[in-house]
């Protein structure tokens, strides 16, 4: 997978970098896992609604979710990497 990336990517000229860490925080926990997440302070117990940073397989779901909503331009014109985007191409007009 490395190789077919810097297959596509060694042919570009033009490179912009997305860092798009808070969407991390924006994928919603189903509710029939919630009750998994409850962790307990001195005043009461607390679930969280969206995927909390460092949760087991958290960091898969988010990259699957990425996968999934850019789909379609998968090296194309850009790959991704967790929270981070590259977006490339040959010259500034196809940019």
């Amino acid at each position: 997978m490395l190789k077919e990336t810097l297959a596509y990517i060694s042919k570009a000229k033009i490179f912009i970098k997305l860092n798009i860490r808070q969407a991390f925080y924006q994928i919603r926990i189903d509710l029939g896992f919630k009750d998994l997440t409850i962790f307990r302070t001195r005043y009461r117990l607390y679930k969280y609604k969206v995927l909390p940073f460092g949760l087991t397989n958290g960091l898969a779901i988010y990259q699957q979710y990425i996968n999934n909503v850019l789909f379609d331009y998968l090296n194309n014109f850009y790959t991704a990497y967790l929270d981070d985007i590259i977006i490339y191409s040959k010259n500034k007009l196809e940019h």
